[in-house]
């Protein structure tokens, strides 16, 4: 940072700002420096330096386009960048960056090489250049410290001793003299060493490497020291490296990470230092060092399932006092003391739950508090710290809150009880249209039985049965007359069962078509034979069927097969079991369907066969009722494929 008589300038990370003006001069700034009062020089990425008369409002750009041309074997990325800059002699600018050390003649507006710094020597990186207070430079490079003269050839190098040699493990990156003249040495990983030229002592500060702390920039006032990071502002009282006091937007700073380059003691004594939200000036009552030590929140970081990172700050933490935790959670608190004359060593720091521990624990490491596993709901924490001298820090309060698990969120039980019920509901609604579908079907095929026992009780019926009847009669057959009336009596009294039922046992439609059977052969005077097969597995008082269901077959076998055939009609009627499905199978010699339907359509009285429409219709009744549970299965017997012609009908119920 640069002070003119008018403005202040300081560099960015990526840019230069001017302090009175809310805009951006120029992209790319990492240092500056003033020639005159007017002329601003700066360096920035791109190895492009800028030129900018303040007075007359204008500016040249420069880029060197050798650098750009030149490979390093220590470019870190794609950039090829000048870090810093530094008034050589009246029109000669020193720069250093990327490609090593160059001289820009401010005349000739050229660029000049000056990495070969010895015969056998060349630095390909320069970090920083820092003038020396007697004479020379000083530059922080690939190849070490070294101390350059006026010409910039090596004059000495900075050999470090092997016990701070062990501690080193990164380039230098910034140099800076403080106001005892000791050459501070930071290192890329934020290691300190603090070097007496002359006398040739070192000491090690690792406390910004510890903290993993970017060094912005460094400024001496008086018998403090002041280092802007990119994580907070440290001060270094009465120049004591032990007694380090820590500032973050939580003590007025306008932003907890600084640029670098950007810091500038005024004449009045006040410090300006350059942020991310414009330039902070601080002085030594900006601050009241009297104050009891404070606790305070430096970061958190939330983690859910499977360790995934779902929140974190670390930077400036704002007043902060409830946090929302997933179900499966791990909370990362860190927490330090401002302020504080202490050793971080020294601080001891407590917590507890409150109302679910009573006692105080203190097994944070360092500040930190790892909390995982916490149960669902809200959970009140407390945290304090404490000095050796017993001093005790303010009690920092937070309250967590832990979600449910979804199955126990308000909304999903709502959900799912919206769900059960909407089913329940769908579920009795769809059990009071199966019902009615149901109904509908029983009431449809007690009709169709009613109109089936009207088919088979009609007065052509009735009229043949007691014909015969009054033939055997007068044939004097008395036994015979008793049975064939306690058929009839049977039959009716079947066919009236039948009205009043929906299914009934295998053992009743047997008997059933027996009788029917015991009637109908009157016609044939004794030459019809009838046969019954049952599979021994079959319970027939244990299996139910709809009522009728064979009859219409039979009917069809003795009164359109036999009708017309000659010689001796053969019934067979046989059940079996198989894979819970009963079979049922209607075998006769009769002419065959294609014979008895040709002779049909011979004749000059059609005959409308009621049981056969009948059937079919109780069958898809059955069916849409039960899913289909029912199949017919006609077989056309030849004497080709079974050396006579008849009829086989194949009843299939699933049970």
């Amino acid at each position: 940072m640069y002070k003119s008589q008018n403005n202040t300038f300081y560099c960015l990370t990526d840019s230069l700002a001017l302090s009175d003006q809310e805009r951006y001069l120029l992209k790319g700034g990492f240092d500056m420096v003033f020639e005159g009062d007017s002329i601003l020089w700066t360096v920035g990425i791109d190895e492009k330096l800028h030129r900018l008369d303040l007075h007359a409002k204008s500016g040249e750009l420069f880029k060197c386009y050798e650098c750009l041309e030149q490979s390093s074997p220590l470019t870190r990325t794609d950039k090829k960048d000048f870090l810093s800059i530094l008034q050589l002699s009246k029109n000669e600018l020193l720069l250093g960056g990327d490609k090593g050390l160059y001289v820009f003649n401010t005349n000739k507006k050229l660029f000049i090489n000056k990495n070969r710094i010895k015969e056998d020597l060349i630095v390909n990186l320069v970090n920083d250049i820092v003038r020396d207070p007697v004479s020379g430079f000083w530059i922080a490079s690939d190849k070490g410290v070294l101390k350059l003269d006026e010409h910039l050839n090596l004059s000495a190098s900075i050999q470090f001793p092997d016990e701070i040699l062990s501690e080193i493990h990164a380039l230098p990156y910034k140099l800076y003299f403080d106001a005892q003249g000791l050459l501070w040495v930071i290192f890329e990983d934020n290691l300190i060493v603090k070097l007496d030229v002359e006398s040739n002592l070192y000491s090690l500060d690792p406390f910004f490497r510890e903290k993993n702390l970017r060094i912005a920039s460094i400024i001496n006032h008086e018998h403090d020291t002041w280092i802007s990071t990119y994580n907070g502002l440290y001060l270094i009282k009465d120049n004591d490296p032990i007694h380090k006091l820590k500032f973050n937007t939580s003590d007025g700073l306008s932003h907890f990470e600084f640029n670098r380059n950007s810091a500038l003691l005024t004449t009045t004594g006040s410090i300006l230092l350059g942020t991310l939200n414009g330039i902070t000036a601080i002085t030594k009552n900006t601050f009241d060092f009297d104050e009891e030590n404070k606790l305070l929140l430096l970061g958190y970081e939330i983690r859910g399932e499977n360790n995934r990172l779902i929140q974190n700050e670390h930077f400036g933490i704002r007043d902060i006092s409830h946090f929302h935790l997933p179900n499966k959670n791990n909370l990362k608190l860190e927490f330090g003391v401002s302020n504080s004359l202490q050793k971080a060593e020294d601080v001891t720091y407590y917590y507890r739950f409150l109302n679910e521990e009573n006692n105080w624990t203190n097994t944070l490491a360092d500040g930190i508090l790892n909390i995982q596993y916490l149960s669902a709901g809200t959970h009140t924490l407390e945290v304090f710290a404490e000095n050796n001298n017993g001093i005790k820090t303010n009690t920092l309060t937070y309250y967590l809150h832990v979600e449910n698990v979804i199955y126990k969120k308000t909304w999903f039980i709502i959900l799912v009880l919206l769900v059960v019920v909407f089913v329940t509901f769908m579920a009795y609604k769809h059990k009071l249209k199966l019902q009615h579908e149901k109904h509908q079907a029983y009431t449809n095929i007690q009709k169709l039985n009613m109109k089936f026992i009207q088919s088979q009780m009609n007065p052509h019926f009735i009229f043949n049965t007691i014909n015969n009847l009054q033939n055997t009669l007068l044939g004097k057959k008395t036994e015979e007359i008793n049975f064939y009336f306690n058929e009839f009596a049977k039959l009716v009294r079947f066919n009236l069962e039948f009205m009043r039922i929906e299914k009934h046992s295998l053992q009743n439609e047997i008997n059933y078509i027996k009788t029917y059977i015991a009637i109908q052969e009157l016609r044939f005077n004794h030459d019809l034979t009838v046969n019954y097969s049952i599979d021994d597995k079959i319970n027939p008082t244990s299996i139910y069927i709809p009522p009728l269901l064979l009859q219409p077959f039979i009917e069809n076998a003795l009164l359109h097969g036999f009708n017309s055939k000659e010689g001796k009609k053969r019934l067979i009627i046989s059940f079996s079991l198989h894979h819970g499905f009963l079979n049922i199978e209607i075998n006769d010699n009769g002419i065959g369907r294609s014979a008895s339907l040709e002779k049909k359509m011979n004749q000059k009285f059609k005959y409308k066969s009621l049981s056969s429409e009948i059937i079919d219709e109780r069958i898809k009744i059955s069916n849409r009722t039960t899913k289909g549970s029912l199949y017919v299965i006609y077989i056309d017997k030849t004497p080709k494929t079974h050396g006579e012609y008849g009829t086989i009908v194949k009843i299939i119920i699933k049970l």
